[in-house]
């Protein structure tokens, strides 16, 4: 059995398409097919049911599957551990952000790059909880984001910063001379709000509940810059962490009144797993970019 037939495997296994998988492995379908066949054959069972084009796991593939993921993911933590104490400063770093922590990513990486120009950085920018199914799958190697009121014992994270759940206005929106906003005032504000896969709406959503309130946004979306488009109109608001305005000096935010408005930002990993060198270099300077956030009150 050989890590290039498990790599093989796990990708045919996620895809589910010969001619995709071959594809994005960059090779032919008949290696691919040649590969995954010599694997069956070492272990005497059929791993894919092959229906005429459409491929689907079999029983035995789904359960061999976590452990060909787990295989590649030790031999490549072995790799990386061979490769830190060797003190090679190459390699990639692959960092998973929330949007709403964009600024603090886009400093701690200027920063990063200038003293490790060899280390290629790769960056995912998406929800909460995608970003930690991509931490738990080994996609990515740390995540900076607003951790939801669940836990997962898979994970240990480093606390970086309170900011306080705010309603985000333009600076001469009708709302901006307020100190303090209840729930309640925005039942007859027009709101553009972010998806229900987001920290902040998820709060929001369950504040919302609590107090018997039913706000229902005129525009629901899932990408933090076009909202912050739709907010610089004027025309409408949206409930967002104070840290999302950062250097945006035509955006306003304005607390919102009461308990549980705030959020927690995050340095996340997998606990239990490797960190290679990069991983913690990165980290001790996101730690003291964090702590220029907190000192400016976001």
């Amino acid at each position: 059995m050989e890590l290039r037939q498990l790599k093989y495997f796990t990708e045919a296994a996620e895809v589910l398409n010969f001619t995709e998988s071959a594809k994005n492995l960059h090779i032919t379908q008949s290696t691919l097919s040649q590969q995954i066949k010599q694997l069956e054959e070492e272990l005497n069972i059929l791993l894919f049911d092959r229906i005429g084009k459409k491929v689907i796991l079999t029983e035995a593939g789904e359960s061999f599957l976590p452990y060909a993921k787990k295989t590649l993911q030790e031999a490549e933590s072995g790799k990386q551990k061979i490769m830190d104490l060797k003190n090679i400063e190459a390699g990639t770093l692959k960092i998973g952000v929330t949007y709403s922590l964009g600024p603090l990513l886009t400093d701690s990486v200027l920063q990063f790059s200038k003293k490790y120009p060899s280390i290629k950085i790769e960056i995912v920018y998406c929800s909460s909880y995608d970003l930690l199914e991509l931490l738990r799958n080994h996609d990515v190697d740390l995540i900076l984001s607003f951790m939801p009121s669940w836990q997962d014992t898979n994970f240990e994270s480093v606390f970086l910063f309170e900011s306080r759940l705010s309603v985000v206005i333009h600076k001469h929106h009708p709302l901006a001379a307020l100190k303090s906003i209840s729930l309640a005032k925005l039942s007859d504000t027009p709101l553009a709000l972010l998806s229900k896969d987001f920290t902040a709406r998820t709060i929001f959503d369950t504040l919302t509940q609590e107090k018997g309130l039913k706000i229902k946004p005129d525009i629901e979306l899932n990408e933090v810059n076009i909202l912050h488009s739709f907010i610089k109109s004027g025309r409408w608001a949206t409930v967002l962490s104070q840290a999302t305005i950062y250097g945006k000096q035509e955006l306003k935010a304005i607390p919102l009144s009461g308990t549980g408005c705030t959020m927690k930002a995050a340095l996340v990993t997998l606990k239990n797993a490797y960190k290679k060198n990069s991983v913690c270099a990165f980290s001790e300077i996101v730690l003291e970019h964090s702590k220029q956030i907190t000192g400016l009150s976001l």
